[in-house]
């Protein structure tokens, strides 16, 4: 092989093995966002139901009891 063509040949690896980091570091940082939204979420979801068994007037009819 010409040192012309190893020299095409390497860089095209090296700018496939970029290419994949930077694919791979932007799949990982959405996955991150997507986790932080989940855990947002979530607790908003606990802090509703909270309030809805604190306003619950058959809750507080049992707790009187």
């Amino acid at each position: 092989m010409k040192p012309s063509e190893e020299n095409k040949d390497f860089l095209f690896e090296l700018s496939k093995s970029l290419q994949n980091t930077s694919r791979s570091a932007s799949l990982h940082g959405r996955v991150l966002e997507l986790k932080d939204l989940k855990l947002h979420i979530q607790t908003r979801i606990d802090e509703l139901e909270k309030q809805i068994e604190e306003t619950d007037p058959l809750n507080n009819r049992k707790e009187q009891r």
